[in-house]
């Protein structure tokens, strides 16, 4: 950008500065005709202004240059300044900016000698319903007076041309101001709450904006010195009330079918269409939109394309603040995402309830607004998937049933105990009594034992099915998974708690304590971590004395990672990089051992990413890399023999985003973009299951924000896994 955009009045761009210029390839879309409108219209503005651009646009146009562009100034046309620069009792100076709508003058009051701004409706290039527009503005604001509105004061038509007076605003809109300095929690929750306050009196005018976005917002009160300082006096005031609908009024210009407002900013019920269908709490998820652009410094949900971000409104849920920006307070977090709940019933039922949570949040003081709990959400997730929560159902169920028998198990155990103190009491019985009484309780202890085996291997399967990333793709039921969670690893305690001396461990009660440390995922307690440690002693004699060599080494990489996390969490890096290597190169054995399975490479992968991480932790940059591309090169030989298989693919197209998220806080842009490229390919191939859609949506905004990170040279963090 060659030159610094400034603003004047209520919005609009002074003509004495250019506009960042646009490229050659937009220029020639803009001649072919393949430019979208949005584009179409920014660029049609920026030329009336642009010397360079428009020599560029000649030049794009070949021969007809001459008059396809006169074709296009006469079509641009603006109006020239009225006869004897006067518009009734207003003096008409310079021309301080225009907009879509018309040009803005600044202008002075003959009678009052105060100093105003005048907007000239363009007939030619608005159209009519802009002008019904701008007369439905007047009559919305004639009726508003609130310190944080810019009023309009009087509607004029002059020479049959519709002129609106309104105050002068020395200031910038939001989304410019916003970049000139970073903004705390405590500063954007102020900011909201006074346009909380000033919708809230227009609501209660019967006034709806239905359009509030940063570019709707001024804010004035401090100078080109100042603009920077924290303590800076703001003054922000809601502007352009075109949209507005006034409540009750049968003279709405909007037709049922248009969409009306900013894709970014609207309400998901704005999307429908349906003007009725708009009330107060469309204003509502628009304050909260503003909120989240001002914590985050995007929209809530936004797409390249303007129909995908209409549908993003209207059917996924924004990624929460908190978790883009850990350091903000979640009591703020939790104002924002109620203002952007999907249903209207569902959010501040009035605008000044947002600004009294606001104004509680800044006070520090307890908010009203709770974050949805687990009920609700399950019920959120169910309506929207019906057969999938059946099936979670079923499982619960069935988990319950495990359940069941497990605690009967424990009981009959407490029942043999008692028998065999019996029989120790009564050995003076007969020989014969005796032994038989001996055969039937070995016999019940081995069915016994059969039972627990069953059981404890349902255990696993139970532990690698939550883990499974099919079902992780279903967060919505969280509450459901949390809750089975808790009795799985309930009942690995039971277990690991009983095990006797380290000599006598068997395979499986490693297995189980590996699974224990995985589920409970304490990194904190060092029982896990002694436990573990006696594992590997144990899976020594195991592996000397086992015919079977494979499954004991899986047992062991997995045992040797957790103790990894363990050495991570006190700080010791080192010893966490030994042990990840001993992983690893257990998971390149087993490769070796067994080249056809997929689970193996997987293995692999993750260890390699793992080690990259914990590299890059101790400033090993080249070894980070090294180990990242070993990490892609073992997933793609992984789904080479999966044969393609959807949840590998998908995996594989996570795993290359993370690794690219890593990339780019080295500053290895280029690499990064090449592994955003290799993933968008995967994801592309082919569709995948409805069920990890959700997830396939959140990794795509993920690639785009870190695109965009790279545009605009910025760093990003990893996201959270």
């Amino acid at each position: 950008m060659a030159h610094q955009t400034r603003f004047n009045g209520i919005g609009m761009i002074d003509r004495s500065i250019n506009l960042t210029c646009f490229s050659q390839a937009d220029l020639r879309a803009y001649v072919q005709g393949k430019l979208p409108d949005n584009e179409t219209d920014r660029l049609e503005h920026h030329l009336t202004t642009c010397d360079k651009c428009r020599r560029a646009l000649v030049e794009s146009c070949g021969d007809d240059a001459d008059e396809d562009l006169s074709a296009w100034e006469l079509e641009q046309e603006t109006p020239r300044v009225p006869s004897q620069n006067r518009v009734g009792k207003y003096l008409l100076g310079r021309e301080i900016g225009r907009g879509g709508m018309g040009v803005l003058y600044d202008a002075l009051d003959e009678e009052t000698r105060s100093r105003v701004a005048v907007k000239f409706i363009n007939v030619a290039t608005a159209g009519r319903g802009a002008c019904k527009r701008a007369i439905q503005e007047f009559h919305a604001l004639s009726r508003l007076s609130h310190p944080n509105i810019v009023p309009v004061l009087d509607a004029v038509s002059h020479e049959d041309r519709p002129f609106l007076v309104m105050d002068y605003v020395d200031g910038l809109p939001l989304n410019v101001w916003q970049n000139l300095r970073p903004i705390d929690a405590v500063l954007a929750a102020k900011i909201v709450c006074s346009l909380a306050d000033a919708i809230d009196y227009a609501h209660r005018q019967n006034v709806i904006h239905r359009d509030l976005k940063p570019s709707n917002v001024m804010v004035s009160g401090f100078g080109p010195d100042d603009a920077q300082a924290a303590d800076a006096p703001l003054d922000v005031k809601v502007t352009d009330f075109g949209l507005a609908k006034i409540i009750g009024s049968d003279s709405e210009i909007t037709q049922t079918g248009e969409v009306i407002g900013t894709p970014a900013y609207m309400s998901p019920e704005q999307t429908s269409g349906v003007p009725d269908q708009i009330g107060p709490a469309a204003d509502i998820y628009g304050l909260g939109a503003i909120l989240y652009e001002l914590l985050v410094g995007r929209p809530p949900l936004l797409s390249v394309d303007p129909i995908r971000t209409l549908e993003l409104v209207r059917n996924t849920d924004p990624i929460p603040p908190l978790r883009l920006r850990p350091d903000l307070p979640k009591s703020l977090n939790t104002i924002c995402l109620k203002c952007l709940e999907k249903s209207p019933i569902d959010r501040y039922p009035t605008a000044m309830a947002l600004a009294d949570d606001l104004t509680a949040f800044i006070s520090h003081k307890q908010i009203t607004a709770r974050p949805p709990g687990p009920i609700k959400q399950v019920t959120r997730w169910g309506k929207r998937n019906r057969g999938l929560a059946i099936g979670l159902s079923v499982a619960a169920i069935s988990l319950i049933a495990l359940l069941a028998g497990s605690l009967w198990f424990a009981k009959s155990q407490r029942e043999l105990r008692v028998v065999a103190d019996q029989e120790k009491r009564n050995a003076q019985r007969a020989e014969a009594v005796a032994t038989e009484q001996k055969r039937l309780a070995i016999a019940k202890q081995e069915r016994e034992r059969q039972f627990w085996a069953r059981s404890l291997q349902t255990m696993h399967n139970f532990s690698s099915a939550l883990g499974n990333e099919r079902i992780l793709g279903l967060k919505s039921h969280e509450a459901i998974r949390a809750n089975a969670e808790s009795l799985v690893v309930s009942l690995y305690d039971d277990y690991v708690q009983q095990l006797g001396p380290v000599d006598q461990w068997t395979l499986e009660d490693v297995i189980a304590i590996d699974r224990h440390a995985l589920m409970k995922n304490s990194a904190a307690a060092r029982e896990e971590e002694q436990r573990l440690s006696d594992a590997l002693v144990a899976l020594d004699r195991i592996e000397a004395t086992s015919e079977e060599k494979r499954f004991p080494l899986i047992v062991r990489a997995s045992v040797l990672e957790r103790l990894a996390v363990f050495s991570k969490a006190k700080g010791d890096f080192r010893k966490a990089e030994g042990l990840v290597r001993q992983a690893l190169d257990i998971s390149t054995r087993l490769i070796e051992l067994s080249p056809d399975d997929p689970n193996a490479y997987r293995n692999a992968t993750v260890f390699s990413l793992n080690l990259a991480e914990i590299l890059l932790s101790l400033g090993d940059k080249d070894g980070f890399l090294a180990m990242g591309e070993n990490a892609v090169r073992f997933q793609k030989e992984g789904l080479a023999r999966s044969q393609d298989d959807d949840l590998q693919r998908f995996w594989l197209a996570e795993r290359l985003g993370h690794y690219a998220h890593m990339c780019l806080r080295v500053g290895h842009a280029e690499d990064a973009m090449r592994l955003i490229a290799e993933a968008r390919v995967l994801t592309a191939r082919k569709p995948f299951p409805e069920s990890l859609q959700p997830r396939l949506d959140q990794l795509h905004q993920s690639f785009d924000q870190m695109e965009h990170d790279i545009s605009v040279g910025k760093k990003t963090q990893p996201p959270q896994s």
